[in-house]
């Protein structure tokens, strides 16, 4: 069983691989970003943190509120690993951010987070389950994982949008960055692995 602090700092790296793995919500604030300038580009991830805060909150009290056993979602879990490999293999593919100089609106931002299946599949596979083995580690420690997992993107996203404004030679080097989500990809595998072993040992399948 992990501690909490291991448990913690999973989820703030996990949260700051999502927030840097390029995907559309990340590609509309670069958009923004480009086109309408600092402020425009500050707004626009004012918008998407508080977006994207509110719906990991829906889910995760939306399938909280279903009293599933943990068991059931330490089962989930194994497929949140599987799951893992498969961003793992994406991400280590990826050789540079998307940059786009296009505008998208707030509306235009919320309807890309309602309806990217991603966040409905990471938070009851991987996350959930994490947050219970928080909570069973220490006070409160399924907000504290919450709270990290949303900092960590928050961190993430703010990072690859200044690199964006001030080192854009740096990040547009394909090469660099394709070492870059190499690393982020073999630790993806190793929580992969992390969550499916840990999931069999508290499911009796193993004994450590």
């Amino acid at each position: 069983m992990p501690t909490a602090w291991e448990l913690l700092t999973t989820a703030l790296i996990l949260g700051v691989i999502d927030g840097v793995v390029p995907g559309p919500i990340l590609t509309m604030l670069i958009g923004n970003l480009l086109k309408g300038g600092f402020r425009i580009g500050l707004v626009s991830y004012f918008w998407a943190s508080f977006i994207d805060v509110a719906k990991a909150a829906v889910v995760v009290l939306a399938i909280l509120s279903l009293q599933i056993p943990k068991e059931i979602f330490y089962w989930w879990s194994i497929g949140g690993g599987f799951l893992l490999f498969y961003f793992a293999y994406g991400t280590w593919k990826i050789s540079k951010v998307l940059d786009r100089g296009m505008a998208f609106s707030v509306k235009k931002i919320l309807v890309a987070y309602l309806t990217s299946p991603i966040g409905y599949l990471t938070w009851p596979l991987i996350y959930i389950p994490l947050m219970l083995q928080s909570g069973a580690q220490v006070r409160f420690g399924e907000f504290y994982f919450f709270g990290l997992i949303e900092f960590g993107w928050m961190i993430g996203t703010a990072a690859i949008l200044l690199m964006m404004l001030f080192f854009r030679r740096f990040i547009k080097n394909e090469k660099i960055m394709h070492h870059v989500f190499q690393g982020l990809a073999v630790l993806l595998f190793i929580f992969g692995i992390k969550l499916i072993w840990n999931a069999l040992v508290i499911l009796g399948f193993l004994s450590v």
